[in-house]
């Protein structure tokens, strides 16, 4: 078995650098709109409109004929060979959070149509743990053999699938980040969705990944019988605690014992309770000389949001509010939606920041297509002496959301960062998922209105 420990060296060096300071209160979220046309603030167009705008687009040229979310296209070969599932590696978080919305949508709605999104979603994740016959296991990815646009592309690490299967190729590597959406889908849904149907499937999927991360002690082993490259889902390396780590595990566990209501799931989350791995929760967000992680962000703000939602035990939530707070003092100026639909929906109060969420999903672009942008050179934005981790030049304060591309997913992009690249034809579309999701969690938890 690989040395998962020696992997983990360099954020434990990091974590000793960690700064306490919270970001800048300022942002650029209210500035004049000048930069690409295809990304203008859209007019006259409410947010529910714009969320039926999405819907429409989402399940014409994303939902597969399996349930599963493709979450980015070549609309080139949309048109010219048909739907393709294209060659993807993090098809389980962005399905989870696809899983979510259609929760919220239905607990809102109670519509037929967001039941049918719901079932239709769970189908589709369930091929993800299906396809390799390893209970448990996420494939980072599936493709059947016969789709024409993959194999243009190339066909990377890929295994054939197992039984009923076997007319699908799978991807390998899943690392903690993919499961990080799928629990959090799983527990939104066990939560809203109380269709028996969706709750079986359900139940089966997410007890099988709670039995799987128990039997393997919490590291992710891949169908060859090794560790994946990120496979540590320990809450602790050596005394570190690794935030990111326990709320997704912790919410792993907790939503097999609300789906499923079998004691064995209940003993193990007060097991990991005593080995203190609720406390450990408190360090998501770390942030040296102006570099961060946003993934981690993202990944520690949904998987703590079923915990946070039903956490019982004063003492133990205590620990689970400490370190949203801690995370929001953060990013609480970013004008990230989800976040703020998260930290208010939890119980957090920050008015400012619902406005600025507000203004985000107003300003959010009505295309989904990649351009490249570049904000370098305007005399209104001042640029940070710090670079961010990939080494690409930050501004001083967060961008509105539509100064940045429509990449996979708006919420985890850097805010700061000046300039992407990107096909100016607009070939790729992302899945507008990451505005159905707060949108839906904000009318949810009424933080927005039908009519705004």
């Amino acid at each position: 078995m690989k040395n998962f420990y020696s992997r983990s060296i360099i954020p434990i060096l990091l974590l000793g650098l960690i700064g306490c300071a919270p970001s800048t209160s300022k942002s650029y979220l209210r500035l004049p709109y000048e930069g690409r046309p295809e990304y203008a603030p859209p007019k006259n167009m409410t947010l529910k409109q714009k969320a039926e705008m999405f819907q429409d687009m989402l399940e014409k040229y994303h939902i597969a004929p399996s349930g599963l979310m493709i979450y980015r296209r070549d609309m080139r070969k949309h048109d010219s060979i048909g739907f393709s599932y294209n060659n993807l590696s993090d098809s389980p978080i962005w399905n989870g959070c696809h899983l979510a919305a259609e929760s919220f949508r239905y607990a809102v709605t109670k519509s037929p149509e967001a039941l049918e999104a719901v079932r239709r979603s769970v189908k589709g994740i369930h091929l993800l743990q299906a396809v390799h016959g390893v209970p448990g296991l996420l494939a980072r990815h599936v493709i059947p053999k016969d789709d024409k646009g993959f194999w243009e592309e190339g066909p990377g690490q890929l295994s054939e699938g197992v039984g009923d299967y076997s007319n699908f190729m799978w991807r390998h590597e899943v690392s903690k980040d993919q499961y990080s959406g799928i629990v959090f889908g799983y527990g939104v849904a066990t939560m809203l969705v109380d269709d028996p149907e969706v709750r079986a499937q359900v139940r089966k999927d997410i007890t099988a990944i709670a039995d799987y991360l128990m039997e393997n002690d919490y590291i992710i082993i891949d169908a060859d019988g090794e560790p994946t490259k990120y496979s540590n889902m320990r809450a602790y390396i050596g005394p570190v605690p690794i935030g990111v780590h326990a709320f997704i595990s912790l919410c792993a566990i907790h939503t097999a014992w609300k789906a499923s209501g079998e004691e064995k799931y209940r003993l193990e989350y007060e097991r990991l309770k005593q080995k203190n791995w609720h406390k450990a929760t408190w360090l998501v967000k770390f942030k040296v000389l102006g570099q961060t992680n946003h993934n981690n962000d993202n990944m520690g703000m949904i998987a703590s949001y079923p915990l946070l939602m039903q956490e019982k035990d004063p003492k133990v939530l205590k620990y689970y509010e400490r370190s949203i707070n801690r995370t929001w003092r953060y990013v609480r100026h970013e004008g990230n939606a989800l976040y703020t639909s998260i930290y208010l929906g939890t119980g957090g109060k920050d008015p400012q920041a619902q406005e600025d969420s507000l203004l985000q999903l107003r300003n959010f672009p009505i295309s989904k297509r990649h351009y490249g942008v570049n904000n370098l050179g305007r005399e209104d934005i001042k640029v940070s002496m710090f670079k961010n981790r990939k080494g690409a030049k930050r501004a001083i304060y967060p961008l509105p959301i539509n100064f940045r591309p429509q990449t996979g997913w708006a919420w985890r992009d850097d805010p700061y960062r000046l300039k992407w690249p990107g096909d100016d034809q607009g070939n790729t579309q992302s899945a507008p998922v990451d505005f159905l999701l707060p949108y839906w969690m904000g009318r949810y938890h009424g933080l927005i209105g039908e009519g705004d």
